[in-house]
C-alpha cells in the first residue's frame, strides 16, 4: 500500500505544487488505509448522482471513520479545510463543494444545538445510516445489505494486504485488525464476527490466494479469534497509529521513489514508444503462456518456455528503466520441431503480447556482412520508427540452421562462417552499421536484442533427446554459436490427429474459426462441419506431414463448394440458416495426397 500511495503522492507532486501532504493538514503518522478511505470520500462526494441527503451521509461516515484511524478526531479542525482547499484538486465543483460546506454547517449546527460534539459524539445528530452501492458480486452474499461502500474499499485493501508475498505476518494480522475495526463503523449491526472467516474459505480462490498462503492467514485468523478480537477494544497487541520511526522510514522510501521518478524520466519518455506493454502491466510467465496456449495448441510444455522468455524479456526493460546500471541479459532461445508445429507463429504471437518492436528475417536468404545481398543489418532497417531505433527488439531468425547454405563455389565456405560471426557478435551486444543510401551513417545496438531461432530439424528422431552436441550434428551451426542460446532449446512435439483436430475446433483465431465467422457475417449462415469430418481433415494434413500449415488449403478445398450456396445444404432451424457437413462430405472432397520431391537443400 505504501509503495501505490508514494507513486501517487509524487505523480501529483509532478503536475501541481498545492497537492496534498501528509503535513499540510493531517497527521503525518496516519495509516495508508485513511488516504483510501478519503480518496473514496471524495469519490462520493463529486460523483453526478450525489445529493444533499448523501452527502450528509457520507460526511458522517467518514467522521465515524476518523474515530478509527486515529485516538484524536483527525476531522475536526480539517475536515473543512480539506474541503475548502483541495477540492478542485478532487475534481468537485465550485457548486457541489459550496454544497457540502453547507451541509457540514448543518450537521455541525444540529450537535452544537444539542449540546454535542460533531466530530467526537456517537450518534451523530442528523445522521442516519444508509446502504451505499458497491458491493462486489462475490461477496454480496456474504455481507449485510445495509453497509457502507468504504467497507468494500477496506476489503479491498485488506486483500491487497493478504494476496502481497512480502506481507509479513504481522503486516496480515494488521490487516486483520484494520478491516474488524472499520467494520465497526460501516454498518448498523455488527456483522464481521459471521462473515469474515466465510469470506476468506471461499473467496480466497478468487483472490489468487494460494494454498499455503491461505493456511498461514486462517492460522493468524484463529490466534485473534482467541483474545475475541471480535468484541475487545481496543484489541490487544494492536495499536495501529505508526511511530516516528515508521513515518521516518516510509519518508525515506518515498524520497528514493521520487529521485528513482525523476531521475529516469527522460529515459522513460524517450522509450515509451518503444515498450508496449512492458510499460503497462507486468505479465506473469504463467499469464503469457495462458495467453499462447489459446492460439497455439497441443504445445503446452513449449508456451510455458516462451511465457518465461517473455516475463524476462518485460521485467528487464521495467529493470532498465528504473535502474540505468542494469545489464539486461537478451533470454535466446531455439526452437525446433516438425514443420507445422507453430515454432515461427507462437514466437510472433509472443512479440504481439509483448508489444516491443520485432523482425522476421529467413535466415538461408542472409548473406554475410560485405557480400552482395540482404546481410543481419541490412533486415535491422525494418525496426526503426519514425526514423529512430528501438532500444529493444526481438529477432526472429526462421530456418536459423540453413542460414548460410546460400553460398557457392569456392567462396561458400568463408561466406558461411562469416554470417555465424557475425551474428555471434550480434547476440553478445555490439554495435552495427546500418546502411545507408544518403552520406548520413546510423547505427543501433543489439545489446537489449532477444534472438530467438526456429528450425525443423526434420532428420532429427523424436526419441532422441535434444543438447546443444545433438542439435550441433543436425544444423550446419558451431557449437560455440548454439550455447549463446541461453534460454536452452525449446523443443514443440509433432501435431497428431488429436492436436490438429484440437486445433480446428477449438483455436478462435484458426482456419475454422475463420470460415465460420466469414459465413455468419457475410451470409448469416451458421457454418458447422461434424467432430468426424474435422478428424477426416485432420488425418489428411497428417499425410503431408505440414502439420497446422496444411489445414487452412485442405479445409479450403473442402468448403469450396459453398461459396456458390448450394440451396440443398442450407437448412433452416429455428430461424436461423445453418450449413451441416458430415464426414461423408468431408471425405468427398479431400484433395489428393502431394507426392514430395526430395531436395538436398532441406536435408
Amino acid at each position: 500500500m505504501l509503495k501505490k500511495f508514494s507513486l501517487t503522492f509524487f505523480i501529483c507532486f509532478l503536475v501541481q505544487k498545492s497537492v496534498l501532504t501528509p503535513s499540510d493538514i493531517y497527521p503525518s503518522n496516519l495509516p495508508a488505509m485513511f488516504w483510501m478511505m478519503r480518496d473514496h470520500f471524495y469519490e462520493r462526494l463529486s460523483a453526478p448522482s450525489a445529493t444533499r441527503a448523501s452527502f450528509a451521509s457520507t460526511l458522517c461516515e467518514f467522521v465515524r471513520l476518523c474515530d478509527f484511524i486515529s485516538p484524536n478526531p483527525v476531522g475536526r479542525d480539517r475536515l473543512r479545510s480539506d474541503l475548502n482547499d483541495y477540492s478542485v484538486i478532487r475534481k468537485m465543483t465550485e457548486t457541489a463543494k459550496a454544497d457540502n460546506l453547507s451541509v457540514l454547517d448543518e450537521l455541525e449546527k444540529k450537535a452544537k444545538e444539542a449540546s454535542l460534539d460533531f466530530y467526537s459524539s456517537r450518534p451523530i445528530p442528523g445522521y442516519v445510516f444508509t446502504k451505499a452501492d458497491g458491493a462486489p458480486n462475490e461477496a454480496a452474499e456474504i455481507y449485510p445489505k445495509a453497509i457502507s461502500s468504504f467497507f468494500w474499499v477496506a476489503r479491498e485493501q485488506f486483500y491487497c494486504y493478504l494476496t502481497d508475498e512480502e506481507s509479513t505476518k504481522e503486516d496480515i494480522r494488521k490487516s486483520f485488525c484494520e478491516l474488524i475495526l472499520i467494520s465497526d463503523h460501516v454498518a448498523p449491526e455488527k456483522f464481521i464476527k459471521t462473515c469474515l472467516r466465510v469470506d476468506l474459505e471461499k473467496f480466497s480462490f478468487e483472490k489468487k490466494i494460494k494454498r499455503k498462503r491461505k493456511t498461514e492467514i486462517l492460522s493468524i485468523l484463529s490466534e485473534l479469534e482467541q483474545i475475541n478480537v471480535y468484541e475487545i477494544r481496543p484489541i490487544p497487541g494492536y495499536n495501529l497509529i505508526k511511530s516516528p520511526d515508521q513515518v521516518a522510514q516510509e519518508q525515506a522510501v518515498i524520497l528514493k521513489v521520487f529521485e528513482y521518478t525523476f531521475k529516469q524520466q527522460s529515459l522513460i519518455t524517450d522509450a515509451k514508444s518503444y515498450m508496449g506493454n512492458a510499460f503497462k502491466g507486468l505479465l506473469m510467465p504463467e499469464e503469457i503462456a495462458e495467453i499462447l496456449k489459446e492460439y497455439i495448441r497441443g504445445q503446452d510444455s513449449a508456451m510455458n518456455a516462451l511465457g518465461i522468455i517473455g516475463h524476462k524479456i518485460m521485467a528487464q526493460i521495467r529493470l532498465k528503466q528504473t535502474h540505468s546500471d542494469w545489464e539486461f541479459r537478451p533470454p535466446h532461445a531455439f526452437l525446433i520441431g516438425k514443420s507445422g508445429s507453430g515454432k515461427t507463429q507462437s514466437v510472433i504471437e509472443l512479440c504481439k503480447i509483448i508489444g516491443i518492436p520485432w523482425i522476421r528475417i529467413n535466415a538461408p536468404e542472409v548473406v554475410g556482412e560485405g557480400f552482395k545481398g540482404p546481410t543481419l543489418s541490412y533486415h535491422y532497417e525494418q525496426l526503426k520508427q519514425a526514423q529512430k531505433i528501438p532500444p529493444y527488439a526481438i529477432i526472429i531468425l526462421d530456418e536459423a540452421g540453413k542460414m548460410g547454405r546460400t553460398g557457392s563455389g569456392d567462396d561458400a565456405p568463408k561466406y558461411g562462417s562469416s554470417i555465424m560471426r557475425t551474428l555471434l557478435a550480434h547476440m553478445d551486444g555490439t554495435t552495427v552499421k546500418l546502411p545507408s543510401s544518403d552520406s548520413s551513417e546510423q547505427s543501433l545496438s543489439t545489446k537489449c536484442f532477444t534472438y530467438l531461432a526456429t528450425d525443423a530439424c526434420a532428420t532429427l528422431p523424436d526419441s532422441v533427446e535434444v543438447t546443444p552436441d545433438v542439435l550441433g550434428q543436425y544444423i550446419d551451426m558451431p557449437l560455440e554459436l548454439i550455447n549463446r542460446f541461453s534460454q536452452g532449446i525449446i523443443r514443440l512435439a509433432p501435431h497428431t490427429v488429436s492436436s490438429l483436430f484440437d486445433i480446428l475446433k477449438n483455436n478462435s483465431k484458426g482456419a475454422y474459426a475463420h470460415e465460420r465467422n466469414f459465413f455468419k457475417k457475410l451470409y448469416n449462415i451458421d457454418l458447422v462441419i461434424e467432430d468426424e469430418g474435422l478428424k477426416a481433415i485432420a488425418e489428411r494434413s497428417i499425410l503431408d506431414s505440414t502439420g497446422v500449415r496444411k489445414l487452412e488449403e485442405i479445409l479450403g478445398h473442402v468448403i469450396s463448394p459453398l461459396y456458390s450456396l448450394p440451396i440443398g445444404l442450407i437448412k433452416e432451424e429455428n430461424g436461423t440458416k445453418k450449413i451441416t457437413l458430415d464426414k461423408k462430405f468431408v471425405q468427398e472432397r479431400l484433395p489428393a495426397v502431394v507426392q514430395k520431391e526430395h531436395n538436398p537443400m532441406y536435408n
